[in-house]
């Protein structure tokens, strides 16, 4: 009966200890919005023709330039190496024309 009773005892402690103990929560990905600056489609790839934004968003219109991208993971060439003129076009946001 002692071991029955020490066993239980062993199990309550085990989970009420796993009730306590932290989770490991996954970093959570930091958005970046970009601003494209250029009047051409075949500027898309030229990192000057983007501006990191904050806020508000600029007022864009039209479909035939992006405005604005979203990137949540890496950097703003690495976003725009993945993709074609026509995929960040397609892909953004906003757009412009």
């Amino acid at each position: 009966m002692k071991k029955y009773m020490l066993n239980a005892a062993a199990v309550v402690l085990a989970v009420g200890a796993s009730a306590f103990t932290s989770i490991d929560v996954p970093a959570r990905a930091v958005a970046n919005q970009y601003r494209f600056n250029g009047t051409q489609l075949s500027q898309v790839h030229d990192i000057s023709k983007w501006s990191q934004i904050s806020g508000t968003l600029p007022s864009c219109s039209g479909t035939v330039l992006p405005c604005v991208i979203t990137v949540t993971s890496g950097s703003l060439q690495s976003y725009l190496d993945a993709r074609s003129n026509e995929q960040v076009r397609d892909q953004a946001d906003m757009q412009k024309n």
